[in-house]
């Protein structure tokens, strides 16, 4: 009863951001994934409204609803949005194929809004490597690795060194598991062009992080990581040459 109640009600409050936010926390609750999507968007329409700052909670929901192990991507489509126009069935997608653009749509929006934020690359890069988009995840891990190491100050603090050495982590795990898969985007997300990136991304946080904590774990992972990356990146540029 509460998710046609609040369908009706948003016809009315278009504008009330209050509103869309429980519409979209009910209809996560329901697996609505579209629904969802679409009032998540709608917030972010609103912010300026609200004033609130985006729910990485929800967004980490939405994703796992979308792509995760039991996603019901395919599953009987859903109603359109509140207030909104209906189309034909003709040359529609998939209500899948719907639901995971919607939620690449509002993904890209919100780290265009909100780019210094390591978590929102890192769910990105999460969701574009579940769907086999190799080349995105790397990219997306790569911004989460500069925005984390971005910071004023990062390198003055335990915590963070720690926080930019896991985007690091990431980058290169993303990196090898887009080397064991078949396919251009995830030819193209191992290149020479992408290591060097990495590498170079990898031994400037090392440099900084080990002025102050040359023993710390993390400044010690750091270096590694640089070290394998620049490895990966002279192999990837001996069997562009060869």
């Amino acid at each position: 009863a509460a998710y046609p109640a609040h369908r009706e009600a948003l016809k009315h409050k278009r504008e009330d951001w209050r509103m869309w936010e429980n519409y979209a926390l009910l209809t996560l609750r329901l697996r609505r994934v579209d629904d969802a999507a679409y009032a998540m968007g709608r917030m972010l329409d609103l912010r300026e409204k609200s004033k609130r700052p985006t729910d990485l909670e929800m967004l980490q929901a939405l994703v796992e609803l979308a792509t995760g192990e039991g996603s019901d991507r395919d599953a009987d489509g859903e109603g359109e949005a509140p207030g909104g126009q209906g189309t034909g069935a003709q040359d529609q997608p998939t209500p899948g194929e719907r639901r995971i653009k919607r939620v690449a749509e509002l993904m890209g929006r919100t780290v265009s809004t909100v780019r210094s934020d390591p978590a929102l690359w890192a769910l990105y890069g999460v969701f574009n490597q579940r769907l086999g988009r190799w080349e995105a995840a790397v990219d997306c891990r790569t911004k989460q690795m500069r925005a984390a190491s971005s910071r004023s100050g990062w390198e003055k603090e335990e915590a963070s060194i720690g926080e930019v050495a896991e985007a690091a982590m990431m980058l290169d795990a993303t990196m090898h598991a887009a080397a064991a898969a078949p396919g251009e985007s995830a030819a193209r997300a191992g290149s020479a062009h992408a290591w060097y990136t990495a590498k170079m991304l990898m031994a400037g946080a090392a440099r900084k992080a080990k002025v102050l904590f040359p023993e710390l774990p993390s400044s010690r992972e750091l270096e590694r990581l640089a070290q394998a990356a620049t490895d990966s990146y002279e192999s990837a540029r001996s069997a562009g040459a060869a």
